[in-house]
């Protein structure tokens, strides 16, 4: 009689312990990838950067025009085109601003998450061409490959400022060009995109005051 209760209780306590064990398996994978893409965080390895993040370019210091990864006060960044300016004819708030000729970009190396805003000034420089294309963009991607323009203006020559509501954006869901609908946990990158192509002229544009929440 011993012997079938201590076999019972053993019976028992395996069935306990391979029930734990498959609910918190389903719970893992439900958590990772749930059905709805709206509520969904994609799986996958990420890099994520923290907010507040802000940069006035002070300690921006880069003279490569080819596309070059410099870290901007703790945010890794991918740099097309951009360099630093101090120069009298850019337009800048203390001694330095981000510049762009003609083409080029700003990209985060990292994701974020729970992005609310991204803000910034922009203007042309002070010797810069009138002609051609005077436009710019503010896009995002979850994979690198694809990007949405969320944001688009013009240029001029006086700084502006440029605010970008991302968490309204968000908050409903965004489908980005791969099909995947994105929310505010989605993990994100941000391009900043220049185009001053054009038949004849050079377009400098000067970027300062980067602030991403």
């Amino acid at each position: 009689m011993r012997l079938l209760k201590n076999f019972l209780l053993t019976v028992f306590i395996a069935v306990v312990i391979l029930f734990k064990l498959t609910t918190f398996g389903y719970a893992f994978f439900d958590n990772l990838s749930y059905i709805d893409n709206v509520n969904s965080l994609q799986i996958g390895s990420w890099s994520y950067a923290l907010t507040p993040y802000f940069t006035g370019f002070e300690n921006f210091t880069n003279s490569n025009t080819n596309t070059t990864n410099v870290n901007i006060d703790g945010l890794n960044w991918s740099l097309q085109n951009v360099v630093s300016s101090k120069s009298n004819c850019d337009n800048k708030f203390e001694t330095t601003c981000a510049k762009i000729v003609q083409v080029g970009s700003l990209t985060t190396e990292n994701y974020f998450t729970n992005l609310k805003e991204v803000s910034f000034y922009v203007s042309y420089a002070l010797n810069s061409d009138r002609q051609g294309n005077r436009k710019f963009t503010v896009d995002i991607s979850n994979n690198s490959n694809e990007w949405l323009t969320i944001y688009s203006s013009r240029v001029y020559y006086s700084f502006n400022f440029h605010t970008i509501n991302i968490e309204q954006l968000l908050s409903n869901g965004l489908v980005l060009p791969d099909g995947f609908i994105a929310n505010t946990i989605t993990p994100l990158k941000i391009r900043l995109n220049f185009d001053g192509s054009g038949p004849s002229g050079t377009r400098i544009y000067n970027i300062d005051n980067l602030s991403i929440v």
